[in-house]
Formats: structure tokens, sequence, C-alpha cells
């Protein structure tokens, strides 16, 4: 998985696309997935960017594998959150609602 291209193109389409996607949520989010970074501010717009986010509502830190098998379905979150596989700084709840654009 080309991770730049799975968060500028794929997710910002269904983002466009399906409005209802996070529609209530005004958070920030900042993912570091393997050492690269995205970050998502609903606050002010409904767009994902390739780049760190000071002070985010919700910073996730995951490998690339560990990652994949997410939005693949696959990763057993309970036991990854457990064994540190995913690190989550802020609001969990907010993690589970961003889980959805992955689906």
């Amino acid at each position: 998985m080309e991770l730049k291209k799975f968060f500028e193109i794929d997710l910002n389409q269904k983002l466009a696309s399906h409005p209802e996607a996070l529609a209530n949520t005004s958070a920030s989010y900042q993912l570091n997935i393997g050492g690269e970074f995205f970050s998502l501010n609903l606050a002010k717009e409904r767009k994902i960017y390739c780049a760190a986010l000071d002070n985010a509502d919700c910073s996730i830190q995951i490998s690339k594998a560990d990652f994949e098998k997410l939005v693949s379905g696959s990763l057993n979150i309970p036991l990854a959150l457990t064994f540190g596989k995913i690190k989550i700084k802020g609001d969990l709840l907010l993690f589970a609602k961003l889980r959805e654009l992955f689906k």
C-alpha cells in the first residue's frame, strides 16, 4: 500500500463523496504510520494532508504493516492496543470514529 496515495487521493475522495463520514466530528487527528505523518483537521476542512499536526485531539502511532491490517480489517484492535502496536494519545473514542473512514 502506498500511504501517500491512500491518504491524499483515496481517503480524500471518500471524504468528498461521503459527507456523512465523520459528519458530527470536529476533531483533529495526526497519524504517524511507520514515521510518515498524515493529518486531518475536521474543524477547519474535510481534507487529509501529508504533514504532522501539532496539538491534535487524537494522535495515533502504528507501523505500516499493522496499519495495512487495520484497513483490511484483520488487525485485532484490543490486542494491538494492549501490546502497544497502536499507540493513541488523546481521545480513544475519536480513534473509533476515524476507523469508520477506513471501511
